[in-house]
């Protein structure tokens, strides 16, 4: 049941995506004035730029244009170009994606050894794209025809420790850089040859966060210019860090510690911060960093992200609220 409920999810998924792309529902004039590169959009924020929406197009209800079948997994999609990127699991083995826009016709895809449900979403940076399985396989491939330039396992390789859940957030490319939030505070590789350049330090659970099963982090790092350097937000199991990307230096941390997961992302607007998780220690925070340890401004449990964080416009946060720990 699970997995037919999955399939279906990213059917209707992919399709209501193409909704909102293609001219003949009103809203956008094709698919190639629509570049959505990344999880939660081209400034990791979750919001289009786009200006030609036409709200009364949905009216009636959503027409389906096409469908296909990708298959189980949680990953989003990512948009470049008219091809729509995407992963999935066909029995025991993992596939990237690469479909028409338009059409939902497959240009290609390729397949990796022995996964989980994938759970993060393939990033687009120039003519590559990258994806990052459940276990840690860390892939680059051509975007124009799906053919590896590199594969990386992270976790036998670079020792990295595998969430519990196994790994759901997805990666940021920040100029040469693949940043990944694993570990304590990060890591980052080369995206040229998928080489380490920095890598933040093993934790122990039963030191850090004794009272969870759970281990590490599940967002995606959140870039952002502080105090003349460029950085990262890095969600752990315990709180919020923040690193100079180049170096993987910690600039400071912020503690936050839920004995689930902290899977929303950390949402960002001017010098502030909002935090919110689930499970029993569900509640949402608003933290200032504008100096060089973070202030905590405000707490309540009116917005409980458990997955899915919010979407910040003009002063107001939009999101989802509930949990399933209490």
């Amino acid at each position: 049941m699970k997995r037919k409920l999955i399939t279906s999810i990213c059917l209707i998924l992919t399709a209501l995506i193409f909704l909102l792309i293609l001219g003949n529902c009103g809203i956008y004039k094709n698919a190639d004035e629509v570049d959505w590169p990344r999880w939660r959009g081209p400034n990791g924020d979750g919001i289009s730029k786009e200006t030609n929406w036409d709200p009364e197009a949905l009216a009636g209800g959503p027409k389906i244009l096409w469908k296909t079948d990708v298959w189980m997994g949680y990953s989003n999609v990512a948009i470049k170009d008219n091809r729509l990127y995407t992963m999935g699991l066909k029995g025991r083995e993992g596939k990237v994606y690469c479909l028409n826009a338009e059409t939902g016709e497959e240009i290609w895809q390729y397949s990796f050894e022995r996964p989980l449900d994938p759970q993060s979403t393939p990033t687009i940076d120039g003519k590559y794209v990258y994806a990052l399985s459940h276990k840690g396989i860390l892939l680059c491939l051509k975007a124009k025809n799906g053919k590896l330039r590199w594969k990386k396992d992270l976790v036998s390789e670079y020792d990295v420790v595998k969430p519990f859940y196994g790994i759901a957030g997805s990666l940021v490319i920040e100029g040469d850089l693949i940043i990944l939030n694993f570990n304590l505070s990060g890591m980052a590789l080369d995206k040229k040859t998928g080489k380490m350049v920095w890598i933040s330090e093993k934790y122990h659970p039963s030191k850090i966060c004794p009272q969870s099963k759970d281990l590490g982090g599940y967002a995606t790092p959140v870039i952002y210019d502080w105090d003349g350097k460029r950085c990262a937000l890095m969600y752990h199991c315990t709180g919020l860090y923040s690193v100079d990307i180049q170096t993987g230096k910690q600039l400071w941390y912020f503690e936050f510690i839920t004995p689930g997961a902290n899977a929303a992302d950390p949402i960002l607007f001017g010098n502030k911060v909002f935090l919110s998780t689930g499970w029993s220690a569900a509640r949402c925070e608003l933290i200032e960093i504008t100096g060089n340890e973070p202030k905590l401004l405000w707490q309540n449990e009116n917005m409980r992200n458990e997955f899915s964080a919010c979407v910040y416009i003009n002063g107001y946060l939009y999101g989802s609220d509930g949990d399933h720990g209490r």
